[in-house]
């Protein structure tokens, strides 16, 4: 699996739907999708700030 996914999910009240996006590029398959340095050995840091209902829970692996 690699690439850029568009995923489907139902809101918690069971009223909605919505869609999200995914990656899956490791070791170095970001390339194909966007211009980058993407090599194993340039690591880039990041900030990243989530604001999210109280009774929902955001997950990284960032």
């Amino acid at each position: 699996m690699q690439g850029f996914y568009r995923n489907k999910y139902t809101t918690p009240d069971g009223k909605e739907v919505r869609y999200g996006a995914s990656t899956q590029f490791e070791p170095a398959d970001c390339r194909r999708a966007f211009p980058c340095w993407d090599e194993p050995n340039f690591k880039a840091t990041f900030d990243i700030t989530l604001i999210t209902p109280k009774n929902l829970q955001a997950i990284s692996n960032m």
